[in-house]
C-alpha cells in the first residue's frame, strides 16, 4: 500500500484507521464473495504495514488465519507500556512477529528476536552521528523483510530457540535446543530467538 507513503512517518499513522477500515471491508468481501474460509487469508507487512494489518484484523473480529509482522513499527505504538499496539496476539488467529530493529514488547502469539537488538553487518562503516543513528537502525529494520524471504526459499534456514521472555534472550538464558524454525508456516506459541550471519545469505 502507498497511501500516506510520501508524506512522512507522523502523518502517515492518522490514516491507519481509516485504510485499516478499507482492508477491513476488501477482506470481508473476499471472504464472502469468494467463500475464501477466514484460516487461508495470511497478511504479511512491514513497519507501520503491521500496524495497519493488525488493525484491520482487529476489525473482522481477529478472524484472519494469520498476520506476519515484519518489524511492526512502535513510535506511538507500543513502543513502552504507555502506548497501545495495534497489532496484538488477538488479531489473528495466529500473529507471527519479527522483530530486528530495537527493543520491543511482545505483540503476537509468537514473538522472534533475530539477533536480540542489532543485526551484525548494520555496524559497518558507521562514522557519524547521523549513520549511527539512522543508518543503523534503517539497516536492522530492513533486515526483517531480508531474512523472512530467505525463510520463504529456504524454510530450514533459521532455527529459533524458546526464551522466556525478551530479557532471558539479553541474559542469553534460553533453551539449549532449537525447538521451531522462523518462516511462513510457524504456528508455535511463545518468544524465540534466533541468529543469523552478516551478510546474505543470512542463514
Amino acid at each position: 500500500m502507498t497511501v500516506g507513503a510520501a508524506v512522512g512517518y507522523g502523518p502517515s499513522t492518522r490514516l491507519v484507521p481509516c485504510v485499516g477500515d478499507l482492508l477491513a471491508q476488501f477482506l470481508k468481501r473476499i471472504h464472502q464473495e469468494s467463500h475464501i474460509d477466514w484460516d487461508r487469508i495470511t497478511l504479511v507487512a512491514h513497519s507501520l504495514g503491521s500496524q495497519l494489518s493488525g488493525d484491520a484484523g482487529n476489525k473482522v473480529g481477529g478472524k484472519l488465519g494469520k498476520i506476519i509482522a515484519l518489524d511492526p513499527a512502535t513510535p506511538f505504538y507500543g513502543y513502552s507500556k504507555l502506548t497501545k499496539s495495534l497489532l496484538n496476539p488477538k488479531s489473528a488467529k495466529h500473529v507471527i512477529v519479527l522483530h530486528t530493529a530495537r527493543l520491543q514488547y511482545s505483540m503476537g502469539t509468537a514473538d522472534f528476536y533475530a539477533n536480540a537488538e542489532k543485526q551484525p553487518g548494520c555496524e559497518k562503516n558507521l562514522e557519524t552521528v547521523k549513520e549511527v543513528v539512522v543508518d543503523l537502525w534503517y539497516c536492522s529494520h530492513s533486515r526483517s523483510f531480508q531474512y523472512f524471504i530467505e525463510s520463504v526459499l529456504k524454510p530450514d534456514a533459521f532455527p529459533a530457540r524458546k526464551c522466556a521472555s525478551f530479557k532471558k534472550i539479553k541474559q542469553d538464558k534460553c533453551e539449549k535446543k532449537n525447538s521451531t524454525f522462523f518462516g511462513p508456516d510457524t504456528e508455535v506459541k511463545g518468544t524465540y530467538f534466533f541468529k543469523t550471519k552478516s551478510e546474505k545469505p543470512y542463514y
